[in-house]
């Protein structure tokens, strides 16, 4: 990140990881994400210098139609900031995501195959030596396929944080909306 305007800090990020998938059959996929990276915050005087972390990423898909997936994914993330004063700080994140999609068609000759439409929800819990995060999020989703492989894709998400300091808590909320074109290959 170069003149990072959400985090205020430039950056470099590194991750390295495997993905594991196995189907089982036809209806059932498990699935995993192991990886490890570290963060290097470029700015002089940057506190923290950077950090460190591990993700772990287990989860299932279940399909019980050609057109219809479920999917079910755990998280758990530990990361280890490397302060410019002071002991390392380490956090925890753990997180639940459940989504579904669902492709159909029109049948209509002036309108494109292959929709897609899904929706989801996520729980994310952050841990932190005087702070905790709690972030639910709630989002749904539809592709339009436009020309064989180009589609456009429209998203809505509703995002609600509470950071608890210990002595007093703040509530956030916020609405991300979102256009996408897409190539899909």
């Amino acid at each position: 990140f170069d003149g990072d305007e959400f985090t205020g800090r430039d950056s470099r990020t590194w991750e390295f990881g495997v993905a594991y998938q196995n189907p089982l059959n036809e209806q059932f996929t498990v699935y995993g994400d192991f990886s490890y990276g570290f963060t290097e915050f470029t700015e002089e005087f940057a506190s923290p210098e950077g950090l460190e972390f591990y993700e772990v990423e287990i989860g299932a898909t279940y399909r019980p139609s050609r057109d219809t997936r479920i999917r079910l994914t755990g998280l758990l993330r530990e990361e280890e900031t490397d302060e410019f004063f002071g002991p390392p700080q380490e956090s925890t994140i753990t997180g639940a995501r459940l989504s579904a999609q669902h492709a159909f068609d029109f049948g209509l000759a002036y309108l494109p195959n292959r929709w897609v439409i899904g929706g989801f929800a996520d729980y994310r819990m952050t841990a932190q030596e005087g702070l905790d995060i709690l972030d639910n999020t709630y989002g749904a989703w539809l592709r339009a396929f436009v020309y064989e492989d180009i589609y456009v894709e429209v998203s809505a998400s509703q995002i609600m944080s509470e950071q608890d300091f210990g002595f007093f808590i703040i509530d956030t909320e916020e609405t991300i909306m979102s256009v996408q074109l897409g190539w899909e290959f």
